[in-house]
């Protein structure tokens, strides 16, 4: 499989800047610079399939971390299930 280049090319918040060799499973890891101005290592899958486009500092939305946006999000579906199989029993 041919190599493809990284090292320059941006990836949403996240300018690869080094290639840090591979895993023991041959994913390459790459540090990362973030436009906030963090560091971080990432694997080149993970930035291609777009899964990581920051160092997280984007997980937060006004002050909430993305962990919590999930038991956020999580609890009004399941709410709104419970409302809709109230209406649809009536």
């Amino acid at each position: 499989m041919k190599k493809i280049e990284m090292i320059g090319k941006r990836f949403g918040k996240l300018i690869v800047n080094k290639e840090l060799g591979k895993n023991k499973n041959g994913h390459i890891r790459y540090l990362c610079q973030c436009d906030c101005g963090n560091i971080c290592e990432v694997f080149g899958t993970h930035l291609r399939q777009h899964k990581i486009i920051s160092c997280k500092c984007n997980n937060k939305v006004d002050g909430v971390s993305g962990a919590m946006w999930y038991k956020i999000i999580k609890s009004g579906v399941k709410k709104r299930i419970k409302r809709s199989n109230k209406r649809s029993n009536n």
